[in-house]
């Protein structure tokens, strides 16, 4: 079943289907199945480490964890070092720079 959570479209819906299969492990009776399952969708969550993690995700693989004794994988907090910023733009549009204070509504 392993083999099937990981075919997803795109890595969140991956963590979903590895929390899913925790889910499904667990109820099975399937300890070392369930943590297994739920450390890969923990993996899966963390994506570039908070603030930019699948919150739910990772919350739910968490959760499955605690409920399973077994510590959450030590990962790479988020470096903003390692990206460029992106640069400052305005957020004005076109025209909106100018001054709209005068009474002058349009309406007469």
């Amino acid at each position: 079943m392993a083999e099937l959570a990981g075919r997803g479209p795109d890595i969140l819906s991956q963590a979903d289907a590895f929390n899913l299969l925790a889910q499904i492990e667990r109820d099975a009776g399937e300890h070392e199945k369930a943590a297994e399952a739920a450390t890969r969708a923990y993996e899966l969550s963390w994506c570039d480490g908070p603030p930019f993690a699948y919150h739910w995700g990772l919350q739910r693989a968490r959760a499955m964890l605690r409920e399973l004794g077994v510590e959450e994988p030590e990962l790479p907090e988020f470096d903003e070092t390692k990206y460029e910023r992106l640069p400052e733009v305005g957020s004005e549009l076109p025209g909106e720079a100018e001054d709209l204070s005068d009474d002058d509504d349009g309406l007469e």
